[in-house]
């Protein structure tokens, strides 16, 4: 017997009891519950509404374009509980979060945003289990199906950790573009440019190339970064030359090819 409605509402998830649709994902049937799916997700919300096969009950609704039944397990688990483990909190101590640590040169300054748009994120206070590929398509299920802004930060808070990663920070960057997320893209240019040498040799730098926008704000930081020394470190050494950015989208080559 649950000890909490909380506790309650998670053990729900995939007991047939009460079940009112079936999530159907990559050979795994799941037993939810429209109420609680409605209530985290707009996209559910407006599938059940929809008058359409998928909103009678018990209906089987297909979930496509998800790499695997572990990952869409997960997924719900946070629309249940609005987390994948119970060692998370949303921190309010702006004490705790004032630097972004990144390998070179040792702390990037964020800049242009207020700190507590990054502290109010739910922050987790030790490692997690869940690797880049895992975390990033949680991100991108989040957005598809325009989950509460809870699950959304969680998922953004575990992406931000892999900022330290020049092999996963270029890819972090164009999640946080193509999701309209521009505190996240900030933090991950800010580390491309700390750390541009790696970054031109990871699988993310030819996507990166074909984005005019995005490689406009790298340029744009790096002139920054040029004009006043970065705190913790002495001003780069790396210019990207303002006349790579032409033609981009069209796919040409350019010096860092």
């Amino acid at each position: 017997m649950a000890t909490s409605l909380s506790e309650g509402i998670t053990k729900a998830l995939d007991d047939e009891t009460f079940s009112d649709v079936r999530l159907k994902c990559n050979g795994k049937t799941f037993h939810c519950h429209k109420i609680i799916l409605a209530a985290a997700s707009t996209v559910f919300r407006k599938m059940f509404l929809s008058g359409l096969k998928e909103s009678e009950n018990n209906a089987m609704v297909e979930i496509e374009d998800v790499s695997s039944a572990e990952i869409f397990e997960k997924f719900l688990k946070q629309l249940y509980h609005g987390d994948v483990q119970s060692d998370y909190k949303s921190t309010s101590d702006i004490r705790k979060v004032k630097k972004l640590t990144v390998p070179k040169p040792p702390i990037v300054e964020i800049k242009n945003h207020t700190l507590g748009e990054w502290v109010s994120m739910p922050r987790a206070d030790s490692e997690t289990d869940l690797d880049f590929e895992t975390t990033k398509e949680l991100v991108l299920l989040s957005d598809r199906y325009d989950v509460l802004d809870q699950v959304k930060h969680l998922n953004l808070s575990h992406l931000a950790e892999f900022l330290n990663d020049s092999n996963h920070v270029g890819e972090i960057a164009l999640i946080a573009e193509r999701i309209n997320y521009p505190f996240l893209e900030e933090l991950a240019v800010s580390a491309i440019v700390s750390n541009l040498d790696d970054v031109i040799q990871s699988d993310s730098w030819y996507e990166i190339k074909r984005s005019p926008e995005l490689m406009e704000k790298i340029v744009l930081y790096q002139r920054d970064s040029m004009s006043k020394p970065i705190i913790g470190g002495s001003k780069s050494s790396i210019r990207i030359p303002p006349s790579y950015l032409l033609d981009l989208s069209a796919g040409e080559e350019g010096p860092f090819s």
